[in-house]
């Protein structure tokens, strides 16, 4: 008998709807190896990142629905990047009670996984590379996210004018 995988039986077409299919290993943690989250909700989960000894505590938070990266996101997702932010705090706010914390999304191609998540550090950060370059101004606050957001897709500051696109001879 054949061995089936999971990409024999769901039609090709069809693999966008599954996640995990991409293989991508952050929807595997979030979706099949749930025992390594930290915290989840419906929206997304938090785990270890795999370099421990970057910080005194480095937790990624990740949206459960697959977004690439921080250049893939839009309006729609402003509200779940503020949630990401929440929980990482509370996560870390578990963790590590009242320390120094920061926050942030590196933007390819400084990402080295394809799927949006947030850093979440209790400080210090253990070297001054990592402190100022990797995890300091290579990182995209939550804050600077949502503006940059803004600014690609900005809101029409007064509506279009539909009158003048109307036919006049136009019987209504």
């Amino acid at each position: 008998m054949k061995d089936t995988s999971a990409f024999d039986v769901i039609p090709r077409r069809d693999w966008d709807k599954y996640d995990i299919l991409k293989g991508c290993k952050f929807c595997h943690i979030l979706h099949i190896k749930k025992s390594l989250l930290l915290y989840e909700d419906e929206l997304c989960g938090a785990f270890h990142d795999k370099r421990k000894s970057s910080a005194v505590e480095h937790v990624l938070i990740c949206p459960k629905k697959h977004i690439r990266d921080a250049h893939h996101v839009n309006r729609d997702h402003i509200e779940l990047i503020e949630h990401l932010e929440e929980k990482g705090k509370y996560v870390l706010e578990m963790l590590r009670p009242k320390k120094e914390y920061r926050f942030g999304y590196h933007e390819p191609p400084m990402n080295s996984v394809d799927h949006l998540h947030l850093h979440c550090f209790v400080l210090p950060i253990a070297t001054k590379y990592l402190n100022d370059v990797v995890y300091g101004y290579k990182l995209c606050s939550t804050k600077k996210l949502i503006a940059k957001i803004h600014e690609k897709f900005p809101i029409p500051t007064k509506p279009t004018d539909i009158v003048d696109k109307i036919d006049p001879e136009l019987e209504i």
